[in-house]
């Protein structure tokens, strides 16, 4: 039977994944430096940080849920994910673990409701269920666009 790889972890209470297939690392969270341009980019930018000499943008899953916003601690986790042709930086609060799950047991999401086109499925585990979200679909077209001008003007030192 196929099974699916999934990263679980926590941000905000909620118990999230991704497949895994899209996560480079795990790390715990630094300071990230903060640029103007990147964070009206998307209000669920906190900036940047530098990974081995790459500039990497910082997203913030509890703003981009609506959950009340943490200052970035030792504490939380980074993970870093490709998405759509970008690594991000993901500011969760921890990481579980990885999980093989039947693939079988991953539902697909049916309707509409807010942000679903994010939602990958959502996958029944033996303590519960989680969501399983799309990476390629957490940025908008328009935020997307917007974050590579912020980045490009940030790294030609015009913060545009």
């Amino acid at each position: 039977m196929p099974v699916i790889d999934l990263l679980t972890f926590d941000v905000g209470g909620r118990r999230l994944a991704l497949r895994a297939e899209t996560v480079r690392h795990v790390v715990r969270a630094v300071a990230v430096e903060p640029l103007p341009a990147v964070r009206a980019a998307a209000a669920m930018l906190d900036g940047v940080i530098n990974v081995h000499g790459a500039i990497v943008p910082v997203i913030s899953l509890r703003r981009r849920f609506g959950l009340p916003d943490r200052e970035v601690s030792p504490d939380q986790q980074f993970v870093l994910a490709d998405t759509g042709g970008r690594v991000v930086a993901l500011r969760v609060d921890l990481v579980f673990d990885l999980r093989s799950v039947p693939a079988d047991a991953v539902a697909g999401i049916d309707g509409r409701a807010p942000r679903v086109e994010q939602v990958a499925g959502v996958a029944r585990l033996p303590d519960g269920l989680v969501v399983i979200y799309d990476l390629e679909q957490l940025l908008s077209a328009d935020e997307a666009l917007k974050l590579d001008t912020a980045l490009g003007g940030a790294l030609s030192g015009t913060d545009a």
